[in-house]
């Protein structure tokens, strides 16, 4: 199953109140909660603020976005509490700040020394950790990033995923099907370049990758840098997700 939903720096500036006025305007159905925008790098009681609001009104609380990165010597456990606090079963963490072509043999040893060390703290409170799917870090290409998670080997360790900039649509394509079951939540949205444009612009791409995906676990798919970072492109960037998940259920 396909649920949708938003992560919440797509409005960064915004307060939190206000992000989960708009995911239920859109007909989202949950909400990825951003560290450094909507919560405090340590600040479980306003997580605990946010996680209650959003289930008063309705909406999952998807996964807490940690902005920790593996390799920088940060703290981990307050990134724990606040992903407790605010409820969530899922918490993201950064492959570091190299890419994984610059990475040295001891340099990657010790980045999977560290996701163990994360993964298994995160699985004593009972969550799963998400890797971000980003360039310039250990997740910036299909083999890397299958071999990263398979090399630390954590039961809960997982890899969230998004259409690198980098890569072709084929590329995307083939590298989310070898994935298969590691892959966790997607983030949508549709650039070329560096420009961002409507979801509907994307759609036949979107097709593309969602063919390709692992049809179980359920997953997320969140909306992520809409266009002028304008609630009406919300609107109608949430109907073309829609649509999409609708045509993606069909098909299987």
């Amino acid at each position: 199953m396909l649920i949708p939903g938003i992560v919440s720096v797509t409005f960064r500036s915004k307060p939190f109140e206000a992000v989960i006025d708009l995911a239920l305007q859109a007909g989202l159905r949950g909400i990825e909660w951003s560290e450094g925008w909507h919560i405090g790098e340590d600040d479980p009681s306003k997580s605990r603020q946010v996680g209650q609001r959003t289930r008063e009104n309705g909406l999952s609380v998807v996964e807490y976005g940690s902005y920790y990165r593996l390799g920088e010597n940060m703290d981990f456990h307050s990134r724990l509490r606040n992903a407790e606090a605010l409820g969530a079963d899922t918490i993201r963490i950064w492959g570091g700040s190299v890419p994984s072509a610059e990475l040295d043999g001891n340099q990657y040893r010790a980045l999977v020394d560290e996701a163990r060390r994360v993964a298994s703290d995160a699985a004593s409170a009972g969550m799963t950790v998400v890797m971000e799917w980003h360039r310039r870090t250990v997740m910036d290409s299909n083999e890397s990033g299958r071999r990263f998670i398979d090399d630390v080997a954590a039961e809960n360790l997982r890899t969230l995923w998004q259409p690198l900039q980098m890569l072709g649509q084929k590329e995307r394509e083939e590298g989310l099907a070898a994935l298969g079951s590691r892959v966790g939540n997607i983030h949508v949205f549709h650039w070329v370049d560096e420009e961002r444009l409507p979801l509907r612009d994307g759609l036949d791409a979107w097709k593309g990758y969602l063919a390709n995906l692992d049809p179980e676990p359920s997953r997320y798919l969140l909306l992520e840098f809409v266009r002028n970072d304008s609630g009406k492109q919300l609107m109608e960037d949430a109907a073309s997700l829609l649509d999409l998940i609708a045509c993606s259920e069909k098909a299987h």
